[in-house]
Protein backbone atom coordinates (compact mmCIF):
# COMPACT_ATOMS: atom_id res chain seq x y z
CA UNK A 1 0.00 0.00 0.00
CA UNK A 2 1.43 3.56 -1.31
CA UNK A 3 0.47 6.83 -0.29
CA UNK A 4 -0.82 8.91 -3.82
CA UNK A 5 -2.15 11.54 -4.10
CA UNK A 6 -5.45 9.71 -4.56
CA UNK A 7 -5.35 7.68 -0.72
CA UNK A 8 -3.54 10.79 1.30
CA UNK A 9 -1.70 10.33 3.90
CA UNK A 10 -4.85 10.71 6.60
CA UNK A 11 -6.62 8.01 4.71
CA UNK A 12 -3.39 5.29 5.04
CA UNK A 13 -2.97 6.33 8.34
CA UNK A 14 -6.50 5.53 9.61
CA UNK A 15 -6.45 2.63 7.28
CA UNK A 16 -3.37 1.02 7.52
CA UNK A 17 -0.80 2.43 10.17
CA UNK A 18 1.87 0.33 10.01
CA UNK A 19 2.79 1.38 6.08
CA UNK A 20 3.00 4.77 6.90
CA UNK A 21 6.65 4.76 7.92
CA UNK A 22 7.42 3.25 4.50
CA UNK A 23 5.20 5.24 2.60
CA UNK A 24 6.74 8.54 3.72
CA UNK A 25 10.23 6.36 3.11
CA UNK A 26 9.04 5.82 -0.16
CA UNK A 27 7.94 9.34 -0.43
CA UNK A 28 11.26 11.44 0.35
CA UNK A 29 13.67 8.38 -1.67
CA UNK A 30 11.63 7.92 -4.84
CA UNK A 31 9.91 11.09 -4.97
CA UNK A 32 12.32 13.20 -3.44
CA UNK A 33 9.85 15.23 -1.64
CA UNK A 34 8.56 17.17 -4.38
CA UNK A 35 5.56 18.74 -4.02
CA UNK A 36 2.19 17.33 -6.12
CA UNK A 37 0.34 20.08 -8.99
CA UNK A 38 -2.49 19.68 -5.93
CA UNK A 39 0.14 20.42 -3.01
CA UNK A 40 1.26 23.66 -4.88
CA UNK A 41 -2.07 25.41 -5.57
CA UNK A 42 -2.82 24.58 -2.19
CA UNK A 43 0.64 26.25 -0.73
CA UNK A 44 -0.31 29.33 -3.00
CA UNK A 45 -4.02 29.85 -2.30
CA UNK A 46 -3.37 29.47 0.93
CA UNK A 47 -0.25 32.00 0.44
CA UNK A 48 -3.14 34.55 -0.96
CA UNK A 49 -5.14 34.17 1.99
CA UNK A 50 -8.06 32.68 -0.13
CA UNK A 51 -10.22 30.06 0.88
CA UNK A 52 -11.10 27.27 -1.73
CA UNK A 53 -14.94 29.20 -1.99
CA UNK A 54 -12.51 32.29 -2.65
CA UNK A 55 -10.85 31.06 -5.31
CA UNK A 56 -13.61 29.62 -6.89
CA UNK A 57 -15.43 31.99 -7.32
CA UNK A 58 -12.28 34.14 -8.45
CA UNK A 59 -12.13 31.60 -11.43
CA UNK A 60 -15.90 31.00 -11.80
CA UNK A 61 -15.46 27.36 -10.76
CA UNK A 62 -17.04 25.07 -8.32
CA UNK A 63 -15.58 25.23 -4.90
CA UNK A 64 -15.44 21.10 -5.31
CA UNK A 65 -13.31 21.70 -8.27
CA UNK A 66 -10.42 23.35 -5.90
CA UNK A 67 -10.90 20.80 -3.82
CA UNK A 68 -10.20 18.45 -6.77
CA UNK A 69 -7.18 20.28 -8.21
CA UNK A 70 -5.52 20.33 -4.77
CA UNK A 71 -6.44 16.96 -4.21
CA UNK A 72 -4.98 15.63 -7.55
CA UNK A 73 -7.69 14.06 -8.65
CA UNK A 74 -7.96 17.06 -11.49
CA UNK A 75 -5.73 19.03 -13.28
CA UNK A 76 -6.59 23.01 -13.82
CA UNK A 77 -7.45 23.65 -17.77
CA UNK A 78 -4.30 25.66 -19.82
CA UNK A 79 -6.60 28.87 -19.30
CA UNK A 80 -7.62 28.74 -15.89
CA UNK A 81 -3.50 27.52 -14.99
CA UNK A 82 -3.07 31.33 -16.85
CA UNK A 83 -5.67 32.85 -15.04
CA UNK A 84 -3.66 31.42 -11.47
CA UNK A 85 -0.31 32.72 -12.95
CA UNK A 86 -2.05 35.98 -12.98
CA UNK A 87 -3.54 35.78 -9.64
CA UNK A 88 -0.17 34.63 -8.03
CA UNK A 89 1.98 36.76 -10.13
CA UNK A 90 3.93 33.75 -10.66
CA UNK A 91 4.48 31.94 -14.12
CA UNK A 92 2.88 29.02 -15.23
CA UNK A 93 6.05 27.22 -15.01
CA UNK A 94 6.19 27.59 -11.11
CA UNK A 95 2.84 26.66 -10.92
CA UNK A 96 3.80 23.66 -12.59
CA UNK A 97 7.04 23.05 -10.99
CA UNK A 98 9.34 23.20 -13.87
CA UNK A 99 12.41 24.21 -12.61
CA UNK A 100 14.18 26.72 -15.44
CA UNK A 101 18.14 27.70 -13.93
CA UNK A 102 18.00 31.06 -16.04
CA UNK A 103 14.46 32.29 -14.86
CA UNK A 104 14.73 34.95 -12.29
CA UNK A 105 12.17 35.30 -9.66
CA UNK A 106 10.99 39.17 -9.54
CA UNK A 107 8.81 38.37 -7.25
CA UNK A 108 10.11 40.79 -4.49
CA UNK A 109 10.91 43.58 -7.12
CA UNK A 110 9.00 46.64 -7.92
CA UNK A 111 7.53 48.20 -11.05
CA UNK A 112 10.37 50.12 -11.79
CA UNK A 113 13.14 47.55 -11.12
CA UNK A 114 11.14 45.38 -13.52
CA UNK A 115 11.18 47.60 -16.01
CA UNK A 116 14.68 48.53 -15.97
CA UNK A 117 15.97 45.35 -16.24
CA UNK A 118 13.62 44.53 -18.54
CA UNK A 119 15.42 47.70 -20.77
CA UNK A 120 18.66 46.22 -19.50
CA UNK A 121 17.76 42.82 -21.50
CA UNK A 122 16.65 44.75 -24.53
CA UNK A 123 19.38 46.70 -24.58
CA UNK A 124 22.02 43.55 -24.26
CA UNK A 125 20.01 41.72 -27.36
CA UNK A 126 20.41 44.22 -29.24
CA UNK A 127 24.07 44.98 -28.37
CA UNK A 128 24.84 41.14 -29.33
Amino acid sequence: MFITPKTGLLWCILHHPKYVFYNIIYMVIVMGGKKSLGMRLQCLRQRKGLSQAELASMVIVSRETVKDWENDRYEPSCEILVELSNLYQISTDSILGVKNPRMISMDQLTNDQIEYITQLVHSMKKNN
